[in-house]
């Protein structure tokens, strides 16, 4: 296949493209995770949660029409994440009233 001139493969298209592409998410992540560490690591752990919630949860969504077990809804998906999302106000709550009482008793 003709690429920008190049004759590659398909399997050469995916180790450069990828790559590319895998290396540009790499370094905003990286900018992006260095300005998230100046203030906790809890913004650090729910993106990276977030990002593979997101995937497992498309993932289930994707599966289900292949396997027959159910339709692909584009809403079980979302409500899905919310659901984690609502979880983690929740968290985010119990360490907050924990956090006071702590700084109370000291």
């Amino acid at each position: 296949m003709a690429f920008a001139g190049l004759d590659l493969t398909d399997k050469d298209l995916h180790l450069w493209i990828m790559g590319m592409i895998g290396i540009c998410i790499f370094g905003c992540t990286h900018v992006f995770f260095q300005h998230l560490s100046k203030y906790e690591i809890t913004a650090i752990s729910f993106v990276y949660t977030l990002t593979v919630m997101v995937v497992i949860v498309f993932a289930i969504e994707i599966q289900q029409p292949i396997t027959g077990r159910g339709q692909m809804e584009f809403d079980d998906a979302v409500i899905g994440l919310w659901g984690f999302l609502l979880f983690f106000v929740a968290f985010l709550l119990i360490k907050a009233i924990y956090k006071r009482i702590f700084n109370w008793l000291n």
